[in-house]
């Protein structure tokens, strides 16, 4: 049987140096740019990832009646997750929430102290902050 696992004619022709460059593929200027770009966007996305979050949030409707924040939220579900110790915003005012409790229908309601004047108001609290990086390699 034959050791040899390649023909003898292709090895001849791969083993002249005067045809190797049609064998072999010389690496351009522009292939090694292209690679540097991809690298550098493949970081980019990596650095951004680390430093973005993305927010959850319970959406309730708010009271506020001398000086107190009453927010009773829409979906039971999502509202189970807020405690004491998170903020409750209406626009871009933050308000610690001083209480948790429950209404008499069994919704999540929570009060806190304001400064707005007496009316209704769309209120959230965010109950979880996720880092994209932890989505990507989660």
């Amino acid at each position: 049987m034959n050791d040899n696992i390649f023909r003898e004619k292709s090895v001849k022709r791969i083993s002249s140096p005067e045809n190797l460059s049609e064998y072999l593929r010389v690496t351009t200027p522009a292939m090694w740019i292209i690679l540097t770009g991809v690298a550098i966007v493949l970081l980019g996305l990596f650095v951004w990832s680390n430093f973005v979050v993305i927010n959850s949030y319970a959406y309730g409707k708010g009271v506020v009646k001398d000086g107190i924040l009453t927010v009773t939220y829409e979906d039971q579900r999502v509202a189970r997750n807020i405690t004491g110790d998170m903020l409750v915003s209406i626009g871009d005012v933050y308000m610690e929430i001083d209480t948790v409790g429950r209404d008499k229908n069994g919704h999540v309601v929570t009060v806190s102290d304001t400064n707005f004047p007496d009316g209704d108001y769309e209120a959230k609290a965010c109950y979880r902050q996720t880092k994209v990086i932890s989505m990507l390699f989660n």
